[in-house]
């Protein structure tokens, strides 16, 4: 089982005023909010090819965190979580279903980065991100 796709996560204390930032400053375009209504916990920019994610800061096994994450998408999470527990990266939440319709497991890499590993739904949302849709906007 292989990663399919990477992209950054950053930490904000606040992801809609730096969504903000990001979409003003570098011209990025807002593809995915979650929830869809009130305040963001998840916000996705893309700036093709690429994107960035944009997340509420919360601590993660009981530490802070620094500021950023990366998140891989794979077709398996619980045998890639596996893999990575196997070769010295330790798992901070197990894999398991999440509101958005996603599966996800977070691992702390042997330096200590964290490292979101997901599957993205098979279903999708409409244009406010309701529903199941991944955190990348993308179907």
């Amino acid at each position: 089982m292989s990663a399919r796709e990477l992209f950054p996560i950053l930490s904000a204390t606040d992801p809609g005023a730096l969504a903000a930032f990001y979409t003003a400053g570098l011209g990025a375009n807002e593809t995915y909010r979650f929830p869809a209504d009130g305040t963001p916990v998840y916000i996705y920019l893309s700036l093709e090819p690429l994107g960035l994610g944009i997340a509420l800061r919360q601590p993660v096994d009981g530490e802070p965190g620094n500021g950023v994450a990366l998140w891989v998408y794979t077709n398996d999470v619980d045998d890639m979580t596996a893999r990575l527990s196997g070769l010295g990266a330790r798992v901070v939440a197990e894999p398991a279903d999440q509101p958005w319709g996603e599966r996800m497991a977070s691992v702390k890499d042997p330096e200590g980065h964290l490292l979101h590993v997901g599957a993205k739904s098979q279903g999708g949302a409409d244009e406010h991100g309701s529903g199941t849709r991944a955190p990348t906007g993308r179907q």
